[in-house]
């Protein structure tokens, strides 16, 4: 991806959660990037990232 393409950005709020998916927009939707916080507002409440393009995997306790 390079910075002249366009993308999509998705966000889903719920009561506890928050999730994200990033797109890259052409010909057809590429997802990119996705993650989420879960569980918010309680101790063991994460956030987790997941890079589709490069194979990245992060996940942090946030409580």
């Amino acid at each position: 991806m390079n910075s002249n393409e366009t993308c999509i950005l998705t966000i889903n709020g719920g009561s506890s959660s928050i999730k994200f998916a990033l797109f890259e927009a052409g010909d057809l939707l590429r997802r990119i990037l996705e993650g989420g916080i879960e569980r918010i507002g309680l101790p063991e409440a994460t956030f987790e990232e997941l890079m589709i393009a490069r194979s990245v995997i992060r996940v942090l306790g946030l409580g």
